[in-house]
């Protein structure tokens, strides 16, 4: 990102520097100066690649609006409202996980597009608690389908504080994401360390049913 930043920004200098040498240029061929006169070719010559520098500049900013509205099409099945289908912990027996999922299942999550590869989360947990986490997500820029990010609870008692990391993978014909996560404060070690170890499935609502969905606050 901050590379982008830079080019952008000398990419500013380099325009304003070359209608400044164009301005310059035009004023002196007006003015009639002798000495340009005399050397019209070293003048022709320093406009010349003033223009050259405008001419490319124009063409990566194309290139770059193309590639962002390319982004933004692709990207937008992702955005919207899920919610979610099935939580559950790594090696830990069904009967240990209905409380987790009488808690979490049905809650709802929000999947926003930043910019470029980049997301972020609205993610409800814990429905006693009304427990609230925010996160980011970065897609991988070469299959676009699988994200790597990570999430802090900012809402609910006993959880604000808490965070850890995620993988969401899509998946293209059920139309929802399947989720790795792992908690990494607070950890549950030694007792139980495949509870810091888990997945969850987020299906995405179509646009009827976000009308009448439960809402983010």
């Amino acid at each position: 990102m901050m590379e982008n930043l830079i080019i952008v920004k000398w990419e500013k200098i380099g325009l304003a520097i070359s209608l400044i040498i164009i301005l310059i240029a035009c004023v002196v061929e007006f003015c009639g100066v002798g000495w340009i006169k005399d050397h019209p070719t070293i003048m022709s010559s320093v406009t010349g690649l003033a223009c050259g520098f405008i001419a490319t500049i124009i063409v990566l900013y194309l290139e770059r609006n193309y590639e962002k509205t390319k982004l933004q099409k692709y990207y937008l099945k992702y955005s919207g409202t899920y919610i979610r289908t099935d939580i559950g912990q790594d090696n830990t027996v069904e009967s240990n996980l209905v409380d987790m999922r009488k808690e979490n299942l049905d809650c709802a999550i929000n999947i926003s597009y930043v910019g470029g590869h980049e997301f972020s989360l609205i993610i409800n947990y814990w429905k006693t608690k009304k427990a609230q986490a925010r996160g980011f997500v970065e897609f991988n820029p070469k299959d676009k389908k699988s994200g790597k990010g990570n999430y802090r609870y900012v809402i609910g008692e006993g959880y604000i504080g808490q965070f850890g990391v995620l993988e969401l993978n899509w998946d293209e014909i059920k139309e929802e994401m399947i989720v790795i996560y792992r908690h990494q404060y607070p950890r549950e070690i030694p007792f139980n360390p495949d509870a810091n170890r888990g997945w969850e499935v987020w299906k995405k609502m179509n646009h009827t049913k976000q009308q009448t969905g439960k809402m983010i606050k």
